[in-house]
Formats: structure tokens, C-alpha cells, sequence
């Protein structure tokens, strides 16, 4: 990806979640961000092509800053354990 487009962003991600990112990363030979990136993308395109509902999987936060998250918890241990 050229510098010029670059668009560093820090999120606060489950570090299982890291550790999947890293490990298709070697495997593949490409790097932690573009994997990242393709992830993100996938899931943006099931939920506007509505394959995916985030509103089924809200619960209320204890974070005075946000009302909802988004339990996830069955998702990432699939993952894991599909690279396991």
C-alpha cells in the first residue's frame, strides 16, 4: 500500500483476535494490517448486504461512555479454535 494512502488507526481489539491477525499473517506471507483490513471489509460488506446482525448480539456496556458492545465472545472462540 503506497505511504500516501495510509490511514493508521489504533482500536481496542480482544488480543485472541491479534494473535488470529498474526498467525494468517505468517501463514500467508502478508502483512498484520492487510489482513486486518480484508476482515474488516468482509464483515462491512455481510452487514450492509444484511448477512450479519450486530443488533441480535448488543448488550448494555458498563463503559459510561458507550451504551452498547457487541458480545462476541462465541465468534472469536470459533476462530480460535478453527486455527488450534
Amino acid at each position: 500500500m503506497p505511504k500516501k494512502n495510509r490511514n493508521k488507526k489504533t482500536y481496542d481489539i480482544d488480543p485472541r483476535l491479534s494473535e488470529v491477525i498474526e498467525d494468517i499473517a505468517i501463514e500467508y506471507g502478508v502483512p498484520r494490517s492487510q489482513v486486518a483490513a480484508y476482515f474488516i471489509a468482509l464483515g462491512a460488506a455481510e452487514f450492509f448486504d444484511k448477512k450479519i446482525n450486530i443488533i441480535a448480539r448488543l448488550k448494555r456496556s458498563n463503559s459510561p461512555a458507550y451504551q452498547n458492545e457487541i458480545d462476541m465472545e462465541d465468534i472469536i472462540e470459533r476462530v480460535r479454535r478453527a486455527l488450534d
